[in-house]
């Protein structure tokens, strides 16, 4: 009885003490929800940039990302049909096997993830949830239970190693497949129809602002997923991005660049023997961060016979036999919300031009003035009792003959010339005198014959 009366004390205490309020939530929390507060912004495009490009199995539907958005449009053009919306900024999506689900990366969760939702675009769900590192570039098992894409931390500065990693449908903490201790990067992976093989645009040397291309920087390569081992297939300076098979795994297709340009490769696989089927199609960033992957995701139709890409903003159609484009219409409705203005008003000032920055301070050898650079004229302070006697006066003139950009002052031994350079778009450069005096006392002599480059005069000591 004790117990009972115990507990209906306890209980009675509970409930009349006061609940904390709870925290308010943060606005900015949910990243795909507009804020209130937020710029509305709409209009119809007919092209996009990057835009990665996916073909449904059945043949019947083309899927795009544009602006964050991703959309689907019938495969002979039309108008397109927005499957995500908001804020985040989703990307490169990829039909499953069986056309029924859309994987597709974003950063929804706070950093980029991949995504999986119906392909109508609904019920989206995390298929990884990393807090440090960036997922991204994904492509889809032949059988539908795994993806692969590459991983890259975000731990430290700087452009560091990507690895691919295999997930699991139904979730898991992944399986890493390339390493960066013989590859420093790996990127846009793709399967062989089998799933046996991966292959996928690797680099082995780290990421450098002047980057050797002498032997390529990236080539394909291709991971055996029963014994682990990894080939490389391709090489030249040209490089090998991107890969893609052919349904029937006879052909492989690669993004390469030739004499400057970035062209669409054909390999023969049995025979080795290799077409370029497009030039000049969308610039590939072999030498760049690559953090959206080195070139738009692509499609190749189920009979192996055309390439569905994204080229110069538009959707293209290339016929793998003849090598003929045709562009594939679409239009879409693009509606974003933007983040309030940060703006505010400065009065601007109306009095004399105020100079900020005085360059090349040159005192005279008498102490009674200070010679400078400022707005890209020559000036002259004097000086009285270790300040400022009054307001500084130029000493060179304007002319119709005479360059408008000065620089550079130097005061000669005695006191009674100024040297200084000057910098013309149209002329050049070159070294000039005049009189300290400045004014009517003469007027600026050119000292140099031949046009260049000239900074920081110096006299002798004789003058």
């Amino acid at each position: 009885m004790k117990k009972v009366i115990a507990f209906l004390a306890f209980a009675l205490f509970v409930a009349a003490t006061p609940k904390k309020p709870a925290k308010p939530v943060d606005p900015a929390a949910d990243i795909n929800k507009p804020r209130a507060n937020a710029r509305k912004v709409s209009f119809t495009a007919s092209e996009g940039t990057w835009m990665g490009v996916d073909l449904s199995p059945d043949g019947s539907t083309i899927l795009f990302d544009l602006l964050g958005d991703l959309y689907t449009v019938p495969a002979a053009g039309g108008k397109a049909t927005a499957i995500t919306r908001g804020p985040a900024w989703d990307w490169h999506p990829r039909f499953s096997p069986d056309g029924k689900t859309i994987a597709f990366t974003s950063d929804r969760n706070g950093i980029d993830n991949i995504w999986l939702m119906g392909a109508a675009g609904m019920n989206p769900r995390a298929l990884t949830s990393e807090k440090e590192e960036y997922v991204r570039s994904e492509i889809w098992a032949p059988d539908g239970n795994y993806v692969v894409a590459r991983k890259e931390t975000g731990k430290r500065a700087g452009i560091p190693p990507v690895e691919l990693w295999m997930y699991h449908v139904q979730g898991g903490s992944g399986v890493k497949l390339t390493s960066s201790d013989t590859l420093n990067n790996a990127s846009g992976p793709a399967f062989s129809s089998n799933g046996r093989y991966i292959y996928f645009s690797g680099r082995k040397a780290g990421f450098s602002y002047t980057p050797d291309i002498s032997k390529g920087l990236w080539q394909v390569h291709r991971y055996d997923r029963e014994t682990g081992n990894t080939v490389q297939l391709t090489s030249g300076i040209g490089g090998a991005v991107r890969p893609a098979l052919t349904p029937d795994d006879r052909n492989l297709l690669y993004v390469s660049r030739r004499d400057a340009s970035t062209v669409i490769v054909h390999r023969d696989l049995r025979s080795g023997a290799e077409r370029v089927l497009a030039r000049d199609v969308t610039r590939d960033e072999q030498e760049g961060f690559a953090q959206m992957d080195l070139w738009p995701p692509y499609a190749i139709t189920r009979d192996g016979s055309a390439v569905i890409f994204n080229n110069h903003g538009k959707i293209t159609r290339l016929d793998i036999g003849s090598g003929k484009t045709q562009q594939i219409a679409f239009t879409a409705d693009i509606e974003q919300s933007l983040a309030p203005l940060v703006a505010w008003q400065d009065r601007v000032e109306t009095g004399p031009v105020r100079a900020r920055v005085l360059r090349w301070a040159n005192q005279t050898p008498d102490g009674s003035g200070v010679v400078f650079d400022a707005l890209g004229r020559i000036w002259l302070q004097k000086i009285a009792n270790g300040k400022a006697a009054g307001e500084p006066q130029r000493i060179t003139p304007d002319g119709a003959n005479l360059p408008r950009r000065e620089y550079s002052p130097a005061v000669s031994p005695d006191g009674q010339w100024v040297a200084y350079v000057t910098w013309s778009d149209a002329d050049g450069g070159h070294v000039w005198k005049t009189r300290i005096a400045g004014g009517a006392a003469g007027a600026p002599q050119k000292l140099t014959t031949i046009a260049g480059h000239y900074a920081n005069p110096e006299w002798s000591p004789t003058g």
